[in-house]
């Protein structure tokens, strides 16, 4: 396992200097695309991720608390888990959806919005969020659902004789508002970088996650 220190000018700008692992923040798990069964198909990764990340996270719980919890709480997640930034996932999962499976520089071309690159090509990226940083995403998704229509009447006047590209379009700008608010939330706090090299490994990093 690979860890450093990202560079306060950058969000995923790896720097030199090493540090002891801690959940503190927030946190993005970097995983070979290898190790998922349909790494293309992102919405299947990002579930099991949280799958795995939520089993490992109710693991840590121990005694009187840990057995409260889950009995009045059994479906209580502690983390949210996004992969990559919500512009790339929500466009990735979006041409998948609506068979154009072209790559992100002919999706910013073609609709020009600012959809942003995978951090590494060869890992799925996720970012781990837990206590006011999860509640924090949760709110930049909720007003992301109240602007959806808005984003399909742009995509219809956009592209009125072809419904794919409407969709694609609405989908696409549903992330990119939501970059906006997503890298604020981001800057404010240190980010740190846990390269793995499968899933399995999820459950040895999280005994620190700050939950």
């Amino acid at each position: 396992m690979q860890l450093h220190k990202t560079s306060d000018l950058s969000p995923f700008a790896p720097a030199k200097m090493l540090y002891n692992p801690n959940f503190k923040g927030i946190n993005i798990v970097q995983i070979p695309r290898k190790a998922f069964k349909h790494p293309e198909n992102y919405k299947e990764c990002s579930k099991l991720f949280g799958k795995i990340l939520d089993r490992a996270s109710r693991e840590k719980l121990r005694g009187k608390l840990g057995s409260i919890i889950a009995v009045f709480m059994p479906k209580a997640s502690k983390t949210v888990s996004v992969l990559e930034s919500p512009s790339y996932a929500h466009a990735k999962t979006a041409m998948r959806k609506t068979g154009n499976n072209y790559s992100i520089a002919w999706l910013r071309q073609n609709t020009g919005l600012p959809v942003k690159d995978s951090m590494d090509n060869n890992y799925h990226s996720f970012y781990v969020l837990t206590k006011e940083h999860k509640a924090g995403y949760m709110d930049i998704f909720k007003q992301g659902l109240k602007n959806l229509m808005h984003f399909a009447t742009e995509g219809v006047l956009k592209y009125p004789e072809n419904k794919k590209m409407s969709s694609l379009y609405a989908q696409t700008k549903f992330g990119v508002e939501a970059d906006k608010a997503f890298d604020k939330l981001v800057a404010e706090t240190q980010v740190k970088d846990f390269k793995l090299q499968n899933l399995d490994e999820i459950k040895n990093i999280v005994k620190d996650l700050d939950i």
